[in-house]
C-alpha cells in the first residue's frame, strides 16, 4: 500500500516583499529614534558647555566689578595717605564722592573700574582694570595705569571665539542712585537714562525722587558746595552668546551687581 505524502509549501513572493518591508521599516523607525537620542544629548551637551562658559565669565565680571571703589587704606583705622605705614594716626573718611573708579563707555558695551587692595596711595590710579566686547569676544583688562576703552593697550582675551561668540555686552547702571544728606534735602536722584549715567556724578541726566512720601517733586536737584552726599552704584551686565560650532545653540544671561564699596564724601 503506497502511502500518501504531505504537501510543504513555502512563502510566496508576495508575503516575502511585505516582510522585507516591514522589516525595514523597524529598522528605519529604530534608527531614527537613536539618532533622535544622539542628537538630543548632544543638544544638551552643547547647551550645558555654553552655561558653563557664560557663567564662568558672568562670575569673573561680577566678582571683579564689586571690587570696584575698594582701597586697602577705607578698610584700615588709620589714614595711608597721612602715614603709609599705618601706625597710631586714626583714618578720617576722604572725599571720594566724584572719583572716577567706575565709568562706562562705547555706548554700555564696555566698563572701566579700578580698585586698590594694598596700602600704597600712590599705585591707585595704576590698578585700573575693565571688561569688553570685541570681534565677537569678551576682552579684560590688565591692571594698568591707564585703560581706554578704545584702545587695545592692556587688554587680553577672557573667552576664546573658537568656542563660543559674545553676540553682545551691555553694561547698565539701572538701579544705582545718590541720596543727599543734608536734613534739609531730603531726596536721592537715580540716573535719568539707566544706561550709563553714574549716581552722584552731576553732570548725568538725572531724575529727582523725594524719598517721604507726600513730598512734592523736587525738579532737578541743586548741589551745593559742602553738601555731604552718598552713592550706591548697581551695574546690570547683559551678555547674549552661542556656540561657535552650532550657532543655533544661543544663551541670553543678565545679572545684577551691587558695587560693594557706596560712594562717600561733600561736594567740593
Amino acid at each position: 500500500m503506497r502511502s500518501r505524502g504531505c504537501k510543504i509549501a513555502g512563502f510566496s513572493i508576495i508575503e516575502l516583499l511585505v516582510g522585507i518591508a516591514i522589516g525595514l521599516i523597524i529598522v528605519v523607525t529604530a534608527t531614527i529614534m537613536y539618532t533622535d537620542i544622539l542628537k538630543s544629548q548632544k543638544d544638551i551637551t552643547d547647551s550645558a558647555r555654553l552655561n558653563q562658559e557664560l557663567g564662568a565669565v558672568m562670575t569673573i565680571m561680577s566678582n571683579e566689578i564689586r571690587r570696584a571703589g575698594f582701597r586697602m587704606c577705607d578698610a584700615s583705622i588709620y589714614d595711608c595717605k597721612i602715614n603709609p605705614e599705618n601706625v597710631e594716626i586714626p583714618f578720617m573718611p576722604g572725599k571720594y564722592a566724584y572719583a572716577d573708579v567706575i565709568k562706562i563707555g562705547d555706548g554700555g558695551k564696555c566698563i572701566e573700574y579700578r580698585y586698590n587692595a594694598n596700602r600704597d596711595v600712590s599705585d591707585d590710579n595704576a590698578e585700573q582694570m575693565g571688561f569688553r566686547l570685541k570681534n565677537e569676544k569678551i576682552e579684560m583688562a590688565k591692571a594698568a595705569a591707564n585703560v581706554v576703552c578704545g584702545s587695545d593697550t592692556n587688554w587680553v582675551p577672557l573667552t576664546d571665539p573658537e568656542v563660543i561668540k559674545v553676540t553682545s555686552l551691555n553694561f547698565k547702571t539701572t538701579g544705582s542712585k545718590c541720596r543727599n544728606m543734608e536734613e534739609s534735602k531730603n531726596w536721592y536722584w537715580v540716573v535719568g537714562d539707566g544706561a550709563t549715567g553714574l549716581a552722584c556724578d552731576i553732570t548725568s541726566p538725572i531724575t529727582c525722587t523725594p524719598l517721604t512720601t507726600g513730598v512734592a517733586s523736587c525738579g532737578t536737584p541743586l548741589l551745593e558746595t559742602d553738601d555731604y552726599i552718598f552713592g550706591m552704584h548697581q551695574i546690570v551686565i547683559e551678555l547674549n552668546a552661542n556656540l561657535s560650532r552650532d550657532p543655533t545653540v544661543a544663551k541670553h544671561m543678565e545679572t545684577s551687581v551691587k558695587v560693594e564699596n557706596p560712594w562717600a564724601g561733600t561736594v567740593p
